[in-house]
């Protein structure tokens, strides 16, 4: 419930939702005659407005990893994937190294619904990489890419605290998986990609879906307008315009 007594647009929808299934089950039943509610529509929830990451926020988590540690190969390695992919947590931590083509620089990432799709990583990923494969990954009879410390397969739990950890301890307290995958998408159309590619590359089914990642590339594009301005910049520096 709101502070001012109404009801949250998620909570109508979701008795909304409640009470349709409801009647189904009487008229599945033999209670009613038809199904009174099968035309009520449910609300249509207002979309939420996202916020990416800032390129200082990605330029600050990435320089306090060290690439040249175990533990720091390992959480670089994860953020750079994500953030180079739009990869899907779960994709993540279910990526094999058989899946892994470094002639190509493509991943063969199983999706939702076990579907297969490639995506592509590019040179500076690429190398670390190579450098986690060959250098820090542990020995392990596991063939996930992407290994706990200990040697054992990461799961989502895992993935989800190391990176939960690795926000807090540079000031990113919002940085999670998801958060990641929004931030690639965006900058993804801001940097002349296409919403078809990005389709794709991110394993939708519906176009629908990956057209609300336009009006965050239009909003980002809005906010980085007002901010490098021309003539807003010579109105704060002083001049007469």
């Amino acid at each position: 419930m709101r502070p001012g007594g109404g009801l949250s647009p998620s909570t109508i929808h979701a008795y909304v939702r409640a009470i349709k299934a409801f009647s189904a089950w009487l008229h599945e039943e033999g209670f009613t005659a038809d199904n009174r509610l099968e035309r009520l529509k449910r609300p249509k929830l207002p979309e939420p407005m996202i916020e990416i990451l800032s390129n200082e926020e990605i330029s600050r988590i990435l320089t306090s990893l060290n690439p040249n540690t175990r533990l720091g190969s390992r959480q670089h390695l994860i953020i750079t994937l994500l953030l180079e992919t739009g990869i899907r947590a779960t994709e993540l931590c279910t990526l094999t190294l058989g899946r892994v083509d470094l002639k190509a620089d493509a991943l063969r990432v199983m999706g939702k619904g076990k579907k297969e799709r490639l995506v592509y990583f590019a040179a500076t990923t690429k190398k670390y990489l190579i450098r986690y494969l060959t250098t820090f990954r542990p020995e392990s009879d596991h063939d996930q890419l992407i290994l706990n410390l200990d040697s054992s397969p990461m799961t989502y739990n895992n993935l989800a605290h190391t990176i939960k950890g690795i926000g807090k301890s540079v000031g990113v307290p919002r940085l999670h998986a998801h958060l990641l995958r929004h931030t690639f998408a965006v900058n993804y159309l801001v940097n002349g990609g296409d919403v078809m590619t990005l389709q794709r590359m991110l394993g939708h089914t519906s176009l629908d879906v990956t057209k609300t990642y336009l009006h965050l590339a239009e909003a980002h594009v809005q906010v980085q307008h007002h901010r490098f301005s021309p003539i807003e910049h010579l109105v704060r520096e002083g001049y007469k315009v």
